[in-house]
């Protein structure tokens, strides 16, 4: 929802950044309009004036041109690349279980030793989480060990 309202007002803004620049030069039939032009979003001023109004009018639609170029599009390239190193620490495991049963084991396979000590835990407990969400049915018991975790099923008779 936020990347769509975003879109809407980043294509909004650099519309009416252009509308700022561009003047109505011909009228409804085609023919030209000449020197009663006028610019298409401040219709009172005519395309030709460059002082008053029409300066502070160019300096609005300069400047935002400015950021709709380039300011914009830096902060979005800078949220990307924060957003890309936030979410390294997830893409550094895959979580691969093994089932014997009555016992299923996961393990985690690290692709590089980035991960803390103390994160470990949490992420082998998500993907067991995770795991028991989409496979299991019923009372299980969870061990976690030092490097895996063992999901044990527990008989309605125990």
């Amino acid at each position: 929802m936020a990347l769509t309202t975003l879109t809407f007002l980043y294509i909004g803004g650099a519309s009416s950044t252009a509308q700022l620049f561009s003047c109505q030069s011909e009228d409804g039939d085609g023919a030209s309009l000449g020197k009663f032009a006028f610019r298409k979003a401040v219709r009172h001023l005519s395309c030709f004036q460059r002082d008053g109004v029409a300066f502070w009018v160019d300096v609005v639609a300069y400047s935002t041109a400015v950021a709709y170029v380039v300011v914009i599009p830096l902060f979005l390239v800078g949220l990307m690349l924060r957003q890309h190193f936030a979410l390294q620490d997830a893409r550094l495991f895959t979580a691969c279980a093994e089932r014997k049963p009555p016992h299923t084991t996961l393990h985690l396979e690290m692709l590089d030793d980035q991960l803390s000590k103390e994160a470990f835990p949490k992420r082998l407990l998500a993907a067991v989480a995770a795991h028991m969400a989409v496979h299991c049915r019923g009372a299980r018991q969870v061990q976690l060990l030092e490097k895996s975790a063992t999901i044990i099923e527990i008989s309605e008779n125990q």
